[in-house]
């Protein structure tokens, strides 16, 4: 999906490219000054990937109100690909924190430590909730509950359809199918046997 996409783009810059360069340090830095453009546009397309994120998120949020008008488009597999991306994000930087913690990084000449990336080391929050909080498994907490409430009052609904609805039966039905077929990544949809045999019978 888009998502999981824009996710797994926001980890290729921070792990791969952006801590890969400020952990060398200024000296380096300064040693290869055409770099600076590119490291300047990647730390601007961090930011505006994380802020898109907190948008989707924001959204995420509205929809779980028991009071949401409930959109096709919002589904629970959301919630499970910002939950498995952070999780992942979130392990990747205790090994760099770890890593930035190593003790050679002592004996070496300040200019040759790492230093801080603007948009990485955080210190303070900021003041518009336009970004990702730094610390990702708070984000993952709510994320969480949020997915429990979206999930819950879901059902609720569709509880409701029953009561009131003579069709809501058939319109749970394809619902259910539906749902069962969102929560299914590319690759394992792919592996679906009916599917399989269905192109088989085609091909016979």
């Amino acid at each position: 999906s888009r998502l999981r996409n824009q996710e797994a783009l926001l980890g290729e810059i921070e792990f791969e490219w952006l801590r890969q360069w400020f952990v060398q340090g200024r000296k380096h830095a300064k040693l290869h000054p055409y770099w600076h453009s590119p490291i300047k546009f990647l730390m601007k397309s961090f930011c505006e990937l994380e802020e898109t994120t907190e948008q989707i998120i924001r959204l995420l949020g509205k929809a779980s109100r028991r009071d949401a008008t409930k959109s096709e488009d919002l589904c629970e597999t959301l919630f499970d690909v910002l939950i498995e991306a952070f999780t992942e994000r979130s392990n990747k930087r205790k090994e760099w924190v770890k890593r930035y913690n190593d003790p050679i990084f002592r004996d070496l000449a300040e200019n040759e430590q790492p230093f801080v990336c603007p948009c990485l080391d955080r210190v303070e929050e900021k003041d518009c909730d336009d970004f990702l909080s730094p610390d990702l498994e708070s984000s993952i907490r709510s994320l969480r509950e949020l997915r429990s409430v979206f999930v819950s009052s879901d059902e609720q609904c569709e509880g409701l359809e029953d009561a009131n609805d003579d069709k809501s039966k058939l319109k749970k039905d394809k619902k259910k199918k539906k749902k069962k077929k969102s929560t299914l990544t590319n690759k394992e949809k792919k592996k679906v046997a009916s599917n399989w045999n269905a192109l088989k019978s085609k091909i016979g």
